[in-house]
This record gives C-alpha cells, sequence and structure tokens, in this order.
C-alpha cells in the first residue's frame, strides 16, 4: 500500500514521474543505496527499474501507523549511477550468471530492496 497525496504527487510531477512509475520500480525488487535519517525519518533510496523499462531513483519511507509507504522524490538517476545499476543488474539477471539472481519473490520487511552482492 502507498500514500498519496497532493504534495508527493505534484513533487514527482515536476520529475516527469507518475506515482504508478514509482510503486513500479519498488515493487519491482530494486537495489538499495542509501539509508538516511531526515528529520527522524528513515528514508531509503532505491534504484530500479518500471515495467516499461525506465529506469529511476525513489526515495521512499515506512510509515508505520499507516502500514504503508510514502514516496517522497523520484527522479532520473546520473550516468554514474545507471552505469553501476547497469552492471548490478547484469550479475543478478544475466543469463551467464544464474546463481547470482535474486529471487523476485524475496520481499523486503520495510521499503528496503536489497544490496547488491559486488558493491
Amino acid at each position: 500500500m502507498y500514500i498519496w497525496d497532493q504534495w508527493n504527487t505534484n513533487h514527482i510531477a515536476k520529475h516527469n514521474v507518475l506515482p504508478h512509475e514509482a510503486e513500479e520500480v519498488i515493487d519491482g525488487n530494486p537495489f538499495d543505496l542509501d539509508v538516511q535519517i531526515i528529520n527522524g525519518e528513515e528514508r531509503t533510496l532505491s534504484i530500479g527499474e518500471t515495467k516499461a523499462g525506465r529506469v529511476l531513483i525513489v526515495v521512499a519511507a515506512w510509515v508505520e501507523e499507516e502500514q504503508a509507504i510514502r514516496v517522497v522524490t523520484v527522479f532520473k538517476p546520473s550516468a554514474a549511477q545507471r552505469e553501476q545499476y547497469d552492471k548490478w543488474k547484469g550479475v543478478t539477471y544475466g543469463a551467464k550468471n544464474k546463481d547470482a539472481r535474486i529471487s523476485k519473490s524475496r520481499r523486503r520487511s520495510r521499503v528496503v530492496g536489497r544490496k547488491p552482492d559486488d558493491s
């Protein structure tokens, strides 16, 4: 479940992103880039793809009271972040290394996705 309000919907629209795209990234088992505490709130920065193949970075927080994810912002990764994502994706999903794949069924307990094995 996701929490969408006028503020976060309008904010991600400034980055040319729709709410369903942010949800697709999170639901698609993204790679976690960082966890930050901002104003006492734990926010996870994750990189992943939409169903259409668009690579995005999503910043989201788990809201315990509502048992839901609140998307803070979403944006396009830098060239370096995209290159690193493609490397991680190749290792975990590539046909050459089936043993390194991470199961899509493996879900996180909060917003977090997974940490790449070859940071």
